[in-house]
C-alpha cells in the first residue's frame, strides 16, 4: 500500500483502533525496557521482532479495518425514516477526514439547536445524522449522490463535506423534489433558480455550523415563498440573516448574503413593502455587483413607486451585466410605455422577443404600446401570437377585442371578451368591453346585463355606470338611466356626460 494511502487510513481509523496501536506499542516498549533490565538479549529480540510485526501488521490492515468499520457504521442506515408530509429533514452525513474530529455531530447538533428555536419549524424540522460518507471522484459525482440520497430519504437539504486538521468543506444540496423551481414571471419580477445555491461551498471552520444554520433557515424560507407565504418567508430570511450579522466579515458567504438578500426583497416587493425591497436588492449587488436580476427586480420596485426613471436606470444595468436578460428589456419597454415613449417600449419588446421568442407577455405588451400608436393590425397579429403562447392569457384576448373594436369588428371582439371572461371570470373590463359592443350592436338589454356585471366586480367603476344609464336611455327608461348617472358623478364629478 502506498505511503500516501495508508497514511490516510490511519488518520480516519475511529479513535478505539488508534488508541489500541498505541497501548499496544507502550506495553512493549515497557516490556523491553523491563527485559533490558533483567539482561535477557534473546528475550529482547523476540519482543523488538514481535512489536515491529505489530506495528507493520495494524499499519498495513489500517485500510481494510477502515472499509470493515464504514460497512458497520452503513448498517445503521436503518435508523434514518424518510421524511413525512410537511416534514422537514436535513441530512448531514459523515465527513471524509481524521476520526479525532467529529463535523458532523457539531454539525447537526448546531443546526437542531438553531432550527428548533423558530416557532414556524419547531414541530416540522428534523436533523438526522447518515452513517455514510459521500466521497466521490468529482463534485458533480458527489452532488448526484447528495442528491440520490436526498430522494431516498425524502429530504429537504443534504450536507456533507470533508476536513483536515485545519479547515472543513461543506457541501450544500437543496434537493430538488422537495423544492420547487421559480421561473421568471414575466412582466413582473425575475426570479433567481433555486439551483443557484446548489452544490454551495463553504469554506470555514469555526463559523461552519452556524453557516449552515443559515443556509437552512434561508433555504425554507425559500419554500414559504414558493407556497406564496411570504410572511413566513421573511421571517426565515430574517433567522438567517441575524445568524450573519453574529459572523465575522471574513467568514460571510458572499453568495449567500446576495442571495438571501433578493429573496427577502422579492417577497418584500410581493408584500407591497416597496421601499424595504429596495434596500434588500441594493444590500444584493453590494455584495454581487453583476447580480443582473437584482437590477430588475429594485427597476420593478421603483416602477411600482411610479419613479420610472430610476426603474430604466436600473434596467439598463441589469442589461449591462446580462445583454441575454430578456425580462429586463421587457421591463423597460413597460418603463417607456409608461411614460408615452412608446417607440422606444416597442423596440425592447423586440430585443426580449429576441431573446425568448417562446414567451408570451414581451408579444402582449407589444400589442398594448401599438394599440396606443393607432397600428391595431400589428396589435392584433401580437396579441394572437401571445394567445398562441399562452392561451390563459385572458388580457389578450380582452385587448385583442378592443382592437377588433377599433376597426368596427364587433362580432369578433365579442367572441374575444367571452374568451377572456371563460378564462378570468372575476375581471371586470372584458364584461364592460363587451357592453360597449353590444351597445354598438344596438343589443341593450345584454349591454345593460354586461355593464352590471363589470359594476359588480368594480363598484367604483364610474364609466360602467354611465354606459348603462345610455343603455337604459336607449330603452325609455329614464329613471333607471337618472339614477346610473347619479352613481356615476357621485363617483367622478368631472364626467360631463354623466352631467
Amino acid at each position: 500500500m502506498r505511503a500516501k494511502s495508508w497514511r490516510r487510513s490511519w488518520r480516519e481509523l475511529p479513535p478505539i483502533l488508534r488508541v489500541s496501536f498505541w497501548l499496544l506499542l507502550g506495553i512493549s516498549v515497557l516490556v523491553v525496557i523491563s527485559v533490558v533490565l533483567q539482561g535477557r538479549p534473546a528475550t529482547l529480540l523476540g519482543w523488538v521482532l514481535l512489536s515491529v510485526a505489530a506495528a507493520a501488521g495494524l499499519i498495513h490492515f489500517a485500510g481494510p479495518l477502515l472499509d470493515i468499520y464504514e460497512r458497520a457504521a452503513k448498517s445503521t442506515d436503518h435508523k434514518v425514516h424518510p421524511a413525512e408530509g410537511n416534514e422537514l429533514l436535513i441530512i448531514v452525513t459523515k465527513f471524509r477526514g481524521p476520526a479525532s474530529i467529529d463535523p458532523q455531530h457539531h454539525i447537526s447538533t448546531r443546526l437542531e439547536t438553531d432550527l428548533k428555536k423558530h416557532p414556524s419549524l419547531r414541530d416540522r424540522v428534523r436533523v438526522e445524522r447518515l452513517a455514510e460518507y459521500i466521497d466521490e471522484s468529482n463534485t458533480a459525482a458527489e452532488s448526484e449522490r447528495a442528491a440520490a440520497i436526498g430522494k431516498r430519504y425524502r429530504a429537504t437539504l443534504v450536507i456533507w463535506g470533508r476536513h483536515d486538521d485545519y479547515s472543513i468543506t461543506a457541501h450544500y444540496r437543496v434537493t430538488p423534489e422537495r423544492l420547487l423551481r421559480v421561473i421568471p414571471v414575466w412582466g413582473e419580477r425575475t426570479i433567481l433558480d433555486v439551483a443557484d445555491l446548489d452544490e454551495l461551498t463553504l469554506y470555514v471552520l469555526r463559523y461552519l455550523p452556524q453557516t449552515l444554520s443559515c443556509a437552512s433557515f434561508f433555504t425554507i424560507g425559500q419554500m414559504h415563498y414558493v407556497a406564496k407565504d411570504y410572511t413566513h418567508a421573511i421571517e426565515l430570511f430574517d433567522a438567517c440573516q441575524s445568524l450573519l450579522d453574529k459572523l465575522p466579515p471574513a467568514a460571510h458567504p458572499q453568495q449567500l448574503q446576495a442571495t438571501l438578500a433578493f429573496y427577502r426583497g422579492v417577497a418584500y416587493d410581493e408584500k407591497g413593502d416597496h421601499d424595504l425591497a429596495i434596500a434588500d436588492f441594493t444590500h444584493a449587488v453590494k455584495h454581487d455587483p453583476g447580480m443582473a436580476p437584482a437590477y430588475t427586480n429594485r427597476g420593478i420596485a421603483y416602477a411600482q413607486q411610479g419613479k420610472q426613471d430610476l426603474a430604466i436606470r436600473d434596467y439598463d444595468h441589469a442589461i449591462e451585466h446580462d445583454p441575454s436578460l430578456a425580462p429586463a428589456y421587457n421591463n423597460r419597454g413597460l418603463a417607456y410605455a409608461q411614460q408615452g415613449e412608446h417607440s422606444l417600449a416597442i423596440q425592447d419588446y423586440a430585443r426580449a422577443i429576441e431573446r425568448a421568442p417562446d414567451l408570451a407577455h414581451p408579444y402582449y405588451n407589444r400589442g398594448v404600446s401599438y394599440v396606443q400608436k393607432g397600428d391595431h393590425d400589428q396589435a392584433i397579429k401580437d396579441f394572437t401570437h401571445a394567445i398562441e403562447r399562452d392561451p390563459t392569457l385572458a388580457p389578450a384576448y380582452n385587448n385583442r377585442g378592443l382592437a377588433y373594436a377599433q376597426q368596427g369588428e364587433h362580432c369578433l371582439a365579442i367572441q374575444d371578451y367571452a374568451r377572456a371572461i371563460e378564462r378570468a371570470p372575476e375581471l371586470a373590463h372584458p364584461y364592460y368591453n363587451r357592453g360597449i359592443s353590444y351597445t354598438q350592436k344596438g343589443d341593450h338589454d345584454r349591454a345593460i346585463k354586461d355593464f352590471t356585471q363589470a359594476i359588480e366586480r368594480a363598484p367604483e367603476s364610474a364609466q360602467a355606470y354611465t354606459n348603462r344609464g345610455l343603455a337604459y336611455a336607449q330603452q325609455g327608461k329614464q329613471d333607471l338611466a337618472i339614477r346610473d348617472y347619479d352613481h356615476a358623478i357621485e363617483r367622478a364629478p368631472e364626467l360631463a356626460l354623466a352631467h
